[in-house]
């Protein structure tokens, strides 16, 4: 099952036709993206959300400046990504990298 439609927003996840989407700031998760806060326990709890999905998940990291201080890791094998392109700035304050594919958080 492939990833389409729009993107998600609100208090947490929603369907966008073949998919399901998780929008790091949404609620839910919390992130805040404004370069300070350290948004990294929001993008543990989404990427805990996306791994818990068996298919279809679309993830949406809007336009924000994030802080991470540790690895995130995804293993959901029917993933896409979305992002607001240059408009998104992932800053790692840490020696690995934040993402880990297959490997899980």
């Amino acid at each position: 099952m492939g990833c389409g439609g729009g993107v998600g927003g609100g208090n947490g996840p929603s369907n966008t036709g073949a998919c399901q989407t998780f929008n790091v700031r949404d609620t839910v998760f919390g992130a805040k993206g404004d370069g300070v806060t350290d948004d990294t326990v929001a993008f543990q709890t989404w990427a805990a959300a996306i791994n818990a999905q068996t298919s279809g998940v679309r993830s949406k990291i809007p336009a924000g400046s994030y802080v991470l201080t540790k690895q995130i890791g995804f293993s959901a094998s029917d993933h896409l990504f979305d992002t607001d392109g240059t408009a998104t700035n992932i800053y790692l304050n840490f020696d690995a990298n934040a993402f880990d594919a297959g490997q899980g958080s």
